[in-house]
């Protein structure tokens, strides 16, 4: 095979991988994971079930890449977000928190987490693996911010923006009852401003 016919196959083996990827993220969203079958995910990305099996090895594979595909959307949305708005380790820590509440309230924030965390209970498996690794690395990057704030007890302050950040995230399985929008920012200030923190 020639490198222009090599770098083509390449090109349509990875369009075709996050056509499957994008598609079960929409699907897993609406119908949630057990209830979706990878029929009605082939069907939805309009290939074949063995074309899936191409490219992921069984149903968990795919779960995962869902969930590290959205995970990275948000972080990368949240980011971009935070670094526009902020001077200070403060002020990121809000725009943290204002671009989360901006995606739940415009409805473009993902249930998938909610999701999986309710439907995989399983403490050992891949599934739950992955997302205990996404919710430390955030406390990780919350917890840097707050260092860098000078709070006196950063990991209080980690501790009560996670309990505000899962608010938002559980908000997105309720539409139906009147909370899918959390005042995350509002919230998130409220922790910011009353947290003692030391002189700069």
């Amino acid at each position: 095979m020639d490198t222009n016919a090599h770098n083509k196959a390449v090109v349509r083996t990875s369009s075709t991988r996050q056509q499957i990827i994008d598609t079960a993220i929409r699907v897993f969203s609406a119908n949630g994971f057990q209830r979706t079958s990878l029929d009605l995910v082939a069907a939805e990305a309009g290939v074949s079930k063995m074309t899936i099996f191409y490219h992921f090895k069984n149903k968990e594979e795919l779960v995962i890449a869902a969930l590290q595909q959205t995970h990275e959307d948000t972080i990368a949305h949240i980011r971009g977000y935070a670094s526009a708005k902020s001077g200070d380790a403060k002020s990121y820590l809000s725009a943290v928190f204002a671009a989360l509440e901006e995606l739940s309230a415009s409805g473009n924030l993902s249930n998938l987490y909610m999701r999986a965390v309710a439907e995989f209970t399983d403490d050992d498996s891949a599934i739950r693996q992955t997302i205990g690794y996404q919710v430390r690395s955030v406390e990780m990057r919350l917890a840097t911010l707050a260092i860098e704030a000078r709070f006196q007890n950063p990991h209080d302050v980690v501790s009560q923006l996670m309990t505000i950040m899962r608010g938002v995230y559980a908000a997105q399985l309720c539409p139906g009852a009147g909370i899918s929008s959390v005042p995350a920012k509002k919230m998130a200030d409220s922790v910011i401003r009353f947290s003692p923190a030391f002189a700069a």
